[in-house]
């Protein structure tokens, strides 16, 4: 749900995102949720809003999905920027598998290239954003040090090719055209 994340990102109490989400419904949503509130003995909660919308508009097969993409996602050729925007998209499908913000960050760091990941020293205590940007830290040192090897490959490669004698010298003495001069004797 696109409003969750925007809601989160704001970092409002969950009264006002209750409060702000519930007033964006329209038509069948709104007569949905107005059906919840008045059937409940208790004060609804934004978790709860949360729970029951995704019960009463997303399916058991498309919620298995999600699941197993959460599951099965891996950075890949991806940067870390875009592969933390296809996390962040499927968090949110999975409450039941990230309860805590270090399941969040240990998820992550586990869908990240080994070269990334090996980089990161995680304790097990860095909250996710912590460890996101730690991951754009080791991207950018794998970036850097991909481009000095490069460049030193092309180098050595200059080098080794500067230091082999040349095709036209090698040929001619190789087909024995060597040039002599005699010397008169008196």
């Amino acid at each position: 749900m696109q409003v969750s994340k925007i809601l989160t990102d704001m970092r409002l109490d969950d009264d006002i995102k209750l409060m702000i989400a519930t007033r964006l419904l329209e038509m069948r949503a709104h007569t949905w949720w107005n059906s919840m509130k008045s059937r409940s003995t208790t004060t609804l909660t934004w978790l709860d809003f949360l729970r029951k919308f995704d019960c009463q508009y997303y399916t058991y097969f498309h919620k298995k999905e999600k699941n197993r993409k959460f599951l099965s996602l891996k950075q890949g050729s991806l940067i870390v920027k875009e592969y933390e925007a296809h996390f962040n998209e499927l968090v949110s499908y999975v409450p039941d598998l990230v309860k805590t913000e270090w399941d969040q960050a240990n998820y992550f760091e586990e869908g990240l290239r080994n070269e990334i990941r090996d980089r990161l020293t995680v304790t097990c205590k860095e909250p996710y954003k912590e460890v996101v940007q730690m991951a754009l830290r080791a991207e950018k040192l794998e970036t850097e040090n991909r481009r000095i090897r490069a460049e030193f490959a092309k180098r050595k490669n200059l080098i080794t090719s500067s230091s082999q004698p040349s095709k036209k010298g090698k040929d001619s003495f190789a087909s024995g055209s060597v040039i002599t001069t005699s010397v008169a004797s008196n």
